[in-house]
């Protein structure tokens, strides 16, 4: 259990020093990617017309919120871990 919770602060420790604007083009880049593929393949799935313009200005806002959010959920989450004694020496 330790050994899952060490290796995660430790992930996000290298994550922290690459920087916020790293993390924010690098995870929102693959959550655009993600959302624009995911949304085209449900549109082949249910023969629905895909709508190209909308649905990528709609992928190139989803990126950046998706890593807002999952980068205050990493640091609310590092706290947690540390605050709670769950970091232990390497």
């Amino acid at each position: 259990m330790y050994k899952y919770y060490d290796k995660h602060l430790r992930q996000w420790e290298i994550l922290r020093k690459k920087g916020v604007t790293n993390y924010f083009f690098l995870y929102g880049l693959m959550g655009s990617t993600g959302y624009f593929i995911f949304t085209y393949l449900l549109h082949m799935v249910f023969n629905d017309g895909f709508e190209t313009f909308t649905t990528l200005i709609s992928s190139i806002i989803f990126g950046p919120l998706y890593a807002g959010i999952s980068w205050v959920m990493e640091k609310r989450n590092t706290k947690l871990l540390e605050r709670y004694g769950l970091k232990r020496a390497v």
